[in-house]
């Protein structure tokens, strides 16, 4: 008798625990069809790709360079950028979260060195543009993606605000059905890709000036990928 009711007991708790895991898988991971899974758990999974969502955020509270230039490879919160003549922003006149953000002069840029594989969404705080003589000048930035790190596609453009808004644009939409490149690529969800925010103001007789901060960037991962 005593050996029945332990092995009674024992089935509640295989099925008690096979609920578990599958709540924390429909929790944290979804099926993306229909390619055919090539991961380690074949017997389980017969259609599909299986997925995590990732998301990688900084409020650039590490890069502390004050002097305009180009920095390569800068370590950011565990990914590496490219910067170019984009310094920390701490002044008074800038507008940024927590105690530093970001702040472009002229043409300038950062760039991603890591690619995103599955790139769903790209959002950050930009504006509070200002310089030049009377305050005039160009105000124009971009949101770049490229499949090499090197050749550039724009999938978002708009002057910045004298205000500090939040910019959010979702790169799914854009890619998910097939996005052909400048390069001639054609990319989607599948796909690997590099990230760009270039500003390309320009004062009238003084530098032209815009804060960025608190970058968001939505992506996947593949189940032993």
């Amino acid at each position: 008798m005593t050996g029945r009711k332990f092995k009674f007991h024992a089935g509640i708790l295989v099925l008690l625990l096979a609920l578990f895991v599958s709540s924390i898988s429909s929790t944290y991971g979804y099926w993306l069809g229909p390619a055919p899974f090539t991961g380690a758990v074949t017997n389980s999974l017969a259609i599909g790709d299986w997925f995590f969502a990732r998301q990688y955020s900084t409020g650039f509270e590490g890069y502390t360079n004050t002097t305009y230039g180009t920095y390569t490879n800068q370590n950011i919160d565990g990914k590496l950028w490219d910067f170019s003549q984009v310094i920390t922003a701490t002044d008074s006149a800038d507008s940024y979260f927590g105690t530093r953000g970001l702040r472009f002069r002229n043409t300038s840029y950062i760039q991603s060195k890591d690619s995103y594989y599955g790139l769903e969404s790209i959002s950050f705080y930009f504006g509070d543009v200002r310089g030049g003589f009377f305050n005039i000048g160009t105000s124009g930035f971009n949101v770049q993606i490229s499949n090499d790190g090197s050749s550039w596609t724009t999938i978002y453009s708009a002057n910045a605000s004298t205000s500090f808004p939040l910019i959010s644009i979702n790169v799914e939409n854009i890619i998910s059905g097939g996005y052909t490149l400048g390069n001639g690529a054609v990319v989607d969800m599948e796909s690997d890709l590099y990230i760009r925010i270039n500003f390309t103001g320009a004062g009238l007789f003084q530098d032209r000036l815009v804060n960025m901060d608190n970058l968001t960037i939505d992506y996947r991962s593949v189940v032993n990928s």
